[in-house]
């Protein structure tokens, strides 16, 4: 991964921490992440903007709060793909 176009200190941080499931001591809770999104599209749409993409991780953040990890680490919504793909 050093030597991949994908290589960036968010993956040099978060991936071993994935890896060993290691995120319910947070550096940035989900549930903070979940806020931001909210203002991000709550602000975008009052100036009659639609940013899908935002829409998307709003959603996804909205549900893994639901799910139980608004107190993990954001990176934690990777516990979703996997649970769905079990």
């Amino acid at each position: 991964m050093d030597d991949s176009g994908l290589n960036s200190p968010y993956v040099q941080s978060k991936g071993p921490k994935m890896i060993d499931d290691d995120l319910d001591a947070p550096s940035f809770p989900l549930e903070a992440a979940a806020k931001d999104a909210g203002l991000i599209t709550d602000t975008a749409r009052a100036a009659g903007l639609h940013l899908g993409i935002a829409e998307v991780v709003r959603e996804r953040l909205r549900l893994a709060a639901d799910d139980g990890l608004g107190r993990a680490d954001v990176a934690a919504t990777y516990r979703m793909s996997r649970k769905a793909a079990s």
